[in-house]
């Protein structure tokens, strides 16, 4: 007998919100159906500032319409959320940064959306614009990778395209960059040649004027070749001689197959430099000197070497 009441209850319940569904739905139609008048807000987005200027932050400008139409009709002007595009020539200037929108524009806007409503009239039609002079100024690009390559494998270079771009905007932002900063990531070892394309991000204060660079990484096979170099004794004292053990030295040369097979000791130079000594002063420092990209250098053994000093 209670699952019975319990039964009847729930198809009343139910019953009952399917009604008030339906009404609620039919009264939400009749109203929507009928003529009305609302407030309205358009987003304003500015163009064709003059050349010599730059407009900063140009997206918070917003302009009040009160409209009339049907409720259907305002109301999915509401969701679209429009932003209206006006030309700059179409302001009347009214303060230092204020700026009126003329009749025209009230004229554009009544024509533009007459088949949805009709605009009763435009007011807060004043809109702030802030201007500085405008200065452009070429940037170089920068490239940080993070990479990881497999054996045998190495980077040769990063070929930019373009490799510096074109920025214009406020000075005082301008002259606090210098140099554009990409970032090279891969989770992967690398063994081939790759391409990467970035998108330079406008803001407020900057616009670039060269949005895209392409960034070639170069990858290259390696090989590995061992030089036998001679040794020369640099910032030895006045009237000394000083004599190296030994007097040549092994050097690992290891990058690009077509490099090493065109490479010679004539192209690379060891240096002991007496200025460089060992905690003892004992052994003498040695470094590679090279005009040769592209190859890395490492000696084979030691880095240091013995030497004997006497006066001439």
């Amino acid at each position: 007998m209670q699952r019975i009441k319990v039964f009847f209850l729930n198809k009343k319940t139910l019953r009952f919100t399917i009604c008030f569904m339906v009404a609620l739905s039919l009264w939400v139609l009749a109203k929507l159906s009928k003529t009305t008048r609302k407030e309205l807000t358009v987003a304003i987005n500015v163009t064709n500032v003059p050349d010599d200027l730059f407009l900063i932050d140009n997206q918070s400008n917003h302009i009040k319409l009160l409209a009339e139409g049907t409720g259907f009709s305002l109301l999915n002007f509401q969701n679209k959320k429009v932003t209206e595009i006006l030309n700059f020539q179409d302001l009347k200037k009214i303060g230092k940064n204020a700026y009126q929108l003329t009749e025209n524009i009230g004229g554009k806007l009544k024509s533009k959306y007459l088949s949805e409503f009709k605009i009763q009239s435009t007011y807060s039609d004043s809109i702030f614009l802030t201007l500085e002079p405008r200065f452009t100024k070429k940037i170089p690009v920068q490239v940080h990778s993070q990479l990881n390559f497999e054996k045998e494998f190495q980077l040769r270079e990063f070929q930019l395209q373009p490799d510096s771009v074109l920025v214009t905007g406020v000075k005082s932002v301008l002259d606090t960059i210098t140099q554009i900063n990409l970032q090279i990531h891969k989770k992967k070892s690398i063994n081939e040649t790759f391409e990467q394309r970035f998108t330079l991000k406008n803001s407020d204060s900057v616009h670039y004027l060269t949005p895209k660079v392409k960034v070639k990484t170069i990858v290259e096979k390696v090989s590995e070749r061992i030089l036998q170099v001679p040794i020369y004794v640099i910032n030895a004292p006045e009237n000394t001689q000083v004599k190296v053990f030994p007097t040549q030295v092994s050097v690992l040369c290891v990058g690009n197959f077509e490099t090493l097979k065109e490479l010679n000791p004539a192209n690379v130079r060891v240096e002991a430099d007496y200025e460089n000594k060992n905690e003892q002063g004992s052994s003498l420092y040695l470094k590679v000197k090279t005009e040769i990209k592209g190859i890395k250098f490492s000696f084979l053994k030691e880095n240091k070497v013995d030497f004997l000093i006497r006066k001439l």
